[in-house]
């Protein structure tokens, strides 16, 4: 058998709360209206002069909601661009991109002790696992340009990553560049950025 539900429960659903300041506004306007009310027994005047108290007391109450709610919103905002930024991240670490990793690392390794000119022919075996890290940074770059991941987050995850791979493969880069001018600047403009940090 299901509990009863509460007579009450209309009202446990509703949470409003004035601000402190609204009680005593609404006691002044009831004392304002019956001192008025005993100065002057014109019905026209009380009326007008009560009106205007609430036009301004609901205009007070309309001002603090929108402040609230323009909070909550900014607040709701931020814990938003976190999570994104904790999905991205956790991208970085996932099985899917372990194998692209294991790749920029081995290639890492092997090019330091090769010449310049042999470096972008070792690099173009290997160049679906560096256009998958590089793409993932790129999306890094852009979501953080269009405020839709938290920075602060993304650089204390993958920093280190992306600066360094930035500097590593800048000759993979650079080759790409040349068939597209405008191609990883948006990673590029970042890892200067998180450098400069």
């Amino acid at each position: 058998m299901r509990p009863q539900e509460s007579p009450n429960y209309l009202v446990r659903s509703l949470n409003i709360r004035l601000p402190i300041i609204a009680v005593p506004f609404c006691t002044i306007l009831i004392l304002n209206v019956m001192f008025f009310f005993f100065v002057d027994h014109n019905p026209d005047k009380i009326l007008i002069f009560f009106v205007t108290n609430a036009a301004i007391f609901i205009s007070f109450i309309t001002a603090y909601y929108a402040y609230v709610n323009a909070n909550f919103t900014y607040l709701k905002m931020e814990i938003d661009r976190k999570q994104c930024a904790f999905q991205i991240a956790s991208r970085w670490n996932s099985p899917a991109m372990e194998n692209s990793r294991a790749v920029l690392r081995k290639c890492k390794e092997e090019i330091t002790d090769l010449a310049p000119n042999q470096v972008l022919t070792k690099l173009a075996q290997s160049d679906v696992q560096l256009s998958t890290v590089f793409g993932f940074f790129e999306e890094v770059s852009i979501a953080i340009n269009h405020e839709l991941a938290d920075e602060d987050v993304l650089y204390d995850q993958i920093h280190s990553a992306l600066t360094g791979y930035e500097k590593i493969f800048r000759d993979w880069i650079d080759a790409k560049r040349v068939e597209q001018p405008s191609v990883l600047c948006e990673t590029s403009a970042l890892a200067v950025k998180w450098r400069a940090r």
